[in-house]
């Protein structure tokens, strides 16, 4: 019987594998994830309670920076519909200095 990993070897041409971490963000940016060429898939979800940034930058300009909602807010991204974007380094910082955790789910070609 077909899985889904059959779905996304055959979609993909190339075997997956998705990793998921908790990382907290506070007051400064800091890095959620790393650029890297082979990722084709990335969630990224609020789990803290309070507003929090995230940029493809360590120092954004004021608005170049998404803002997730406290308590399940998220940005996910996949390299068909956002292209290059996914790849990118991303960073996080809370707006209010509190520090949140972030669960963070990441797909990559392997």
């Amino acid at each position: 019987m077909p899985s889904v990993y059959d779905f996304l070897d055959k979609f993909y041409g190339a075997r997956t594998l998705a990793q998921d971490k908790v990382v907290a963000s506070g007051a400064t940016y800091a890095q959620v994830v790393g650029n890297n060429p082979r990722r084709i898939m990335l969630l990224i979800v609020n789990r803290g309670d309070s507003e929090v940034e995230i940029a493809t930058t360590r120092n954004p300009d004021t608005g170049q920076a998404v803002l997730l909602t406290p308590k399940g807010g998220s940005m996910a991204l996949n390299a068909r519909d956002d292209g290059a974007l996914v790849s990118y380094d991303f960073y996080a910082r809370s707006v209010t200095g509190a520090t949140n955790n972030l669960y963070v789910v990441e797909t990559t070609l392997q």
